[in-house]
């Protein structure tokens, strides 16, 4: 009777802590995971057995679909840049929010002065070439990180 016992208790268990969601990335990867929250600009989630957060940028995933009531949930769409012109379409994120994303190249530059002008617009100007590049190469995503001597380093990202 112990046995018997012991194996309910252990099948209930297994179908307790199986993964409930599927997870699809825009780079066409599902995960079978459980999902926690969507938050941030992060899906968060665990793997089965595992108590341990894992975080994702909200950008690299498709949708997340519960997998007892077959709902889809849409994250986020996929951006495709073709030309230099879909700079617009380009996406600066800071570092952190690029968590499973791939890297794909990076470049560094100088930032764009120009006299009389404030900060911010120089900013804006050099964000804005950085786009520009980073589009004329294929690139959704980048990340620019300011030096102190006026000088950039961008990382471009893809699924």
């Amino acid at each position: 009777m112990k046995i018997l016992y012991f194996t309910l208790a252990l099948l209930f268990a297994n179908v307790a802590i199986s993964q409930t969601h599927q997870i699809t990335k825009h780079n066409g990867e599902q995960l079978d995971v459980n999902f926690i929250k969507n938050e941030n600009g992060f899906v968060y989630y665990s793997l089965n057995g595992s108590s341990e957060e894992i975080k994702i940028s909200k950008y690299a995933v498709s949708s997340i679909t519960n997998k007892e009531t077959k709902q889809t949930q849409k994250v986020s769409d996929k951006i495709i840049v073709d030309s230099k012109d879909d700079y617009k379409m380009v996406t600066v994120l800071p570092q952190e929010k690029t968590v499973g994303l791939k890297q794909a190249a990076s470049f560094t530059g100088v930032s764009t002065r120009t006299k009389g002008e404030p900060p911010i617009a120089n900013q804006n100007q050099t964000a804005m070439r950085i786009k520009s590049k980073s589009a004329s190469n294929g690139y959704p995503f980048v990340s620019i990180v300011e030096k102190g001597d006026g000088k950039y380093e961008a990382v471009a990202y893809v699924y």
